[in-house]
């Protein structure tokens, strides 16, 4: 792609950034939209071709084959970056995230069977996917739905797990029967274990404390009550403790041992992602070309224009039927090189150029063009555009100057192999010296 030849004032005023704009929404991931954000028109026959034939396999995949399984999917790029750090641990939140979407990559590699010859250049891309089975089923073994480590992750983290249970079951009880203890006080406090500093304790009056007996952890605003762990429990709550500090370190370790096994596929998945950002492309374009009546005009390598029944797409997307949008037929470069436009205001006559620059833009992008299939677009190596108001203060120049400006720069740098659309040619100046 060259930026020179297609400059972004021509993109802007033929409304080719809307184009990408429009297809940018029909993406279900960041990878093709930014695929789309680099869109531009090529010079290159073969490059044009392959991209035109791409979107039209893909087109027809929309309209006539089972949904693709795309969906929409979170960057898998920030994951994949950490992990290529020997020694880096990554979360279960993005350990699950590179699960799910390597589930959508093993959706996507089975959906290639059977199409190969009907879709070849679509099923080139399915065909590279690396599906990553054994990851997936080592993340799900360990984490569930939610994010949170499972306790089959490990058979030494089911063995902590259920202990903590017995070890809180035990600490309950003991510290219940305290409270029972007490129940023969009519003053007494509400029969509550609750937990302070990450340890269990229990309520008792300012009036009750003895520090032999029990060590104070936090005390009610009012400050007649104290939370405080009796000396009985302290043991059992320390080794509580050390059961949560077990199980941090055995989630560590299980956590750093899948990212050293996410690790070791990190290049696959970073290609499985180029690739799902290339497909997630190839199907916005589709789907735009399906709800514009995109079609795939006969290429010639010669620059020239035959547009049949053409329509500008951004009409058709916006008018409630298609038989409110007038379309378009025109043919340059063939028998004539020139054609000068005329007519009444709001005749048509801007729209028309647009029809034309536009789609010659679109098919040198791979995109589909609004006309009848017997359409035939040339390469042009360069195209030109002077469309609408153009004054611009950030160079004192009035409108009329910013034309003339748009238009000698034109004539300068065109050649036969150029298109040149202007736009009611001088504009913005006296009528009779607009007319010289």
């Amino acid at each position: 792609f060259a930026m020179h030849q297609f400059a972004r004032h021509t993109l802007d005023s033929l409304e080719f950034t809307r184009i990408a704009e429009e297809v940018a929404k029909l993406c279900f991931c960041e990878g093709g939209k930014g695929h789309v954000e680099r869109m531009l028109p090529a010079s290159d026959p073969l490059m044009i071709e392959t991209a035109l034939q791409e979107t039209l396999e893909m087109r027809e995949i929309i309209e006539f084959e089972e949904a693709i399984p795309l969906e929409q999917v979170e960057k898998v790029e920030a994951p994949v970056g950490k992990i290529k750090v020997v020694g880096s641990i990554l979360d279960p939140e993005q350990l699950k995230r590179v699960a799910d979407f390597q589930k959508i990559i093993v959706a996507l590699h089975q959906y290639r069977r059977n199409k190969e010859t009907k879709y070849p250049r679509v099923s080139n891309y399915l065909g590279q996917l690396k599906p990553l089975h054994d990851l997936i089923l080592r993340i799900d073994q360990a984490i569930d739905p939610t994010g949170e480590i499972k306790d089959s992750a490990s058979p030494r983290l089911r063995k902590i797990r259920n202990d903590k249970v017995h070890a809180r079951a035990v600490i309950l009880d003991r510290l219940q029967r305290i409270i029972g203890g007490k129940a023969h006080r009519a003053d007494r406090l509400d029969d509550v274990v609750t937990m302070r500093d990450g340890r269990y304790v229990i309520p008792i009056p300012d009036s009750e404390y003895n520090p032999r007996e029990s060590v104070v952890h936090d005390r009610s605003k009012s400050g007649a009550t104290l939370y405080v762990e009796p000396t009985e429990a302290i043991e059992l709550n320390n080794k509580l403790k050390q059961l949560h500090m077990e199980e941090a370190q055995e989630i560590e370790r299980i956590l750093l041992e899948l990212s050293d096994l996410a690790r070791t596929h990190s290049t696959e998945i970073e290609r499985n992602w180029e690739l799902y950002g290339r497909l997630d492309f190839l199907h916005a374009k589709g789907a735009f070309a399906v709800r514009t009546d995109g079609v795939m005009p006969v290429l010639r390598r010669e620059p020239v224009v035959s547009l049949q029944a053409a329509y500008h797409p951004l009409l058709l997307l916006s008018a409630k039927r298609k038989q409110d949008v007038v379309s378009l037929s025109l043919e340059l470069g063939i028998d004539r090189n020139i054609i000068i436009v005329t007519g009444p205001n709001t005749g048509g006559k801007t729209v028309a150029l647009k029809t034309v620059g536009l789609s010659v833009l679109m098919a040198q992008a791979g995109m589909l063009i609004s006309a009848d299939a017997k359409s035939e677009l040339g390469v042009f190596d360069q195209v030109f555009a002077d469309i609408g108001d153009e004054q611009s203060i950030e160079l004192s120049l009035s409108t009329f100057s910013s034309h003339i400006s748009r238009i000698t720069a034109a004539i300068a740098a065109c050649d036969e192999r150029s298109l040149v659309l202007f736009d009611e040619i001088g504009v913005g100046t006296d009528p009779k010296e607009g007319a010289a």
